[in-house]
């Protein structure tokens, strides 16, 4: 693979071949929680879809999200409006929201409904920020922008305000949309929901689809402490075959199916209508096709990237986006497709994983403590106060009621002091970080200042931050969700047909990737955008 530096990318070009400055349509594809060696790991076997990403990609070895709660709405946000999350108003996939009370989940709209299934209203509307896809609509009204993902978050967020349709599964065996988007459901997508019959996998069994030497050489061991076994699980045996031991209960395998394979080969399959039925990229006006495959984010949360089911995983989603790609090829001409790819944030290996063979101070926060933690600082704060529910967790957060804080004379130094009193000492915790010195914190305290872009004067009031290789997760199951470069790190690809695979070393934040595409479509952003057009880039671009 040909490394590309500043000096390098003009010789890139002129070894290239061309295609059209611009191509008829952005296909900018996210795997959920993919890290950069997700992609690269398993290169000597694939043969589909991720082989043709290396063989025709520039390789951005160098991104990372510069926000520190690395969760899949603040990702997803990120990569598609070029802001931090925090400012913007995007304080992870849920928080406490203080007008109402209440948590908040990132995309809800009680004013939206949903078309096609059942679930809650969702959409872009409480966001006053836009995407991509609305400059690129706001600079040519025949561009169309289409978002398929299985996460409703995911599908909203990169979709933007003004998308021709925004498309997510709603864990009850249907691709949905809402009434933001379209006053009745698309005649496409009802046909398309008509002929999955994702009830019928209940029977079905997850097998490998290579020998049993290769996973042993490329992953590790099938069975290893940690992992979640969902399927036959008595005794606790974490192996293949994997299937849901749901027997007739045909709901809740509609609503695990993201755990397998199955998930992301039915989102691709809706992002293949969605293109036919809005004929994208069949004219002169670029479009983008947004897609997200939520499935590897279950999938490594369930079994850890190292793990046999992971390799299989994307075995199964190189062939089945070889298969998408040789479509995409017949109906638009891969020619005139720019293909992106990038993640949402990266992921942590399981700790037993990280403790037994990498030798690191690894583990798990441990869900009991930690609950023993936090009923003794609700004891303690109200003997101290007098007041229940005074301070609100929600994740890492805790959030100091403003409202029933106003009603004692103790200040607010002396309640986020508790906090930290009982909350540090729980193992795992690295510290308990207050906002106010988050948001004002410098690039000499990294981790502190990447969480300042995950908030804002309404977030939290005190945030406990866990140590390195430590996870939420509990008992099982590995997570995401820090400013360790484990969770930052994301792959960047920029794909034509034409293009040699190469390198570009340069660092590249994820909130670069939106206005550098914009200036390559020739659009610019309608706000202010935190991340900066990256030149040799939009040159590489160019002359590809």
């Amino acid at each position: 693979m040909k490394s590309l530096s500043l000096v390098l990318v003009v010789l890139f070009i002129l070894t290239c071949s061309r295609t059209p400055a611009k191509p008829r349509l952005v296909v900018f594809l996210v795997l959920d929680q993919c890290r950069p060696d997700l992609i690269t790991r398993y290169e000597p076997l694939y043969t589909g879809g991720l082989r043709w990403i290396l063989d025709h990609g520039l390789d951005c070895t160098q991104t990372y999200h510069d926000h520190g709660y690395t969760a899949t709405g603040p990702g997803h946000f990120t990569l598609a409006s070029g802001q931090y999350p925090g400012p913007a108003g995007v304080l992870g996939n849920n928080w406490w929201d203080r007008k109402t009370q209440q948590v908040r989940y990132c995309v809800e709209d009680k004013q939206a409904k949903i078309l096609g299934g059942e679930g809650e209203g969702r959409s872009y509307r409480p966001f006053a920020t836009t995407a991509l896809g609305d400059w690129l609509k706001a600079e040519d009204s025949l561009s169309k922008v289409v978002s398929v993902a299985g996460k409703d978050r995911a599908s909203v967020f990169m979709g933007g305000h003004d998308p021709d349709l925004a498309v997510w599964y709603n864990w009850d065996g249907h691709f949905v949309t809402s009434d933001y988007y379209t006053d009745s459901m698309p005649e496409w997508l009802t046909a398309f929901n008509e002929s999955i019959h994702m009830e019928t996998y209940r029977d079905s069994i997850w097998t490998k689809s290579l020998p049993d030497s290769l996973y042993l050489k490329y992953a590790r061991k099938d069975f290893f402490p940690g992992e979640v076994d969902s399927y036959r699980k008595d005794p606790y045996s974490p192996v293949f075959p994997i299937g849901f031991d749901h027997g007739d209960e045909v709901k809740k395998t509609l609503n695990s199916i993201g755990g397998t394979p199955w998930l992301d080969q039915f989102t691709l399959e809706a992002a293949r209508a969605a293109i036919q039925a809005e004929n994208l990229g069949q004219d002169e006006h670029p479009d983008i096709l947004f897609l997200s495959l939520s499935g590897v984010d279950w999938m490594a949360h369930y079994f850890g990237p190292y793990s046999q089911e992971m390799m299989d995983s994307q075995i199964k989603l190189d062939r089945r986006l070889g298969k998408f790609l040789t479509w995409l090829d017949q109906s638009v001409g891969l020619e005139n497709v720019l293909l992106v790819q990038t993640s949402d944030h990266g992921g942590l290996p399981l700790p037993e994983y990280q403790s037994k063979i990498n030798h690191q101070n690894a583990g798990r926060i441990d869900a009991s403590i930690r609950k023993i933690a936090n009923q003794a600082l609700e004891d303690n704060l109200y003997k101290t106060t007098g007041l229940k529910k005074l301070v609100v967790r929600q994740g890492p957060g805790y959030y100091i009621n403003r409202k029933l804080l106003a009603k004692t004379r103790i200040p607010r130094s002396e309640i986020l002091e508790i906090i930290r009193t009982y909350i540090e000492p729980v193992p795992g915790i690295d510290r308990v970080l207050f906002r106010d010195d988050i948001l004002k914190a410098t690039p000499t305290d990294s981790l502190a200042f990447w969480l300042s872009h995950s908030t804002n004067p309404e977030g939290p009031d005190a945030w406990a931050l866990e140590k390195r290789n430590w996870v939420w997760k509990y008992p099982f199951g590995t997570g995401h969700g820090s400013p360790y470069a484990y969770d930052r790190h994301v792959p960047l690809y920029l794909c034509r047909s034409n293009t040699r695979s190469a390198v570009f070393n340069q660092r590249v934040a994820t909130v670069d990737i939106a206005p550098t595409l914009a200036r390559y479509l020739g659009v610019k952003p309608t706000h202010d955008t935190d991340g900066r057009v990256i030149d040799d880039l939009v040159t590489y671009l160019k002359g590809n």
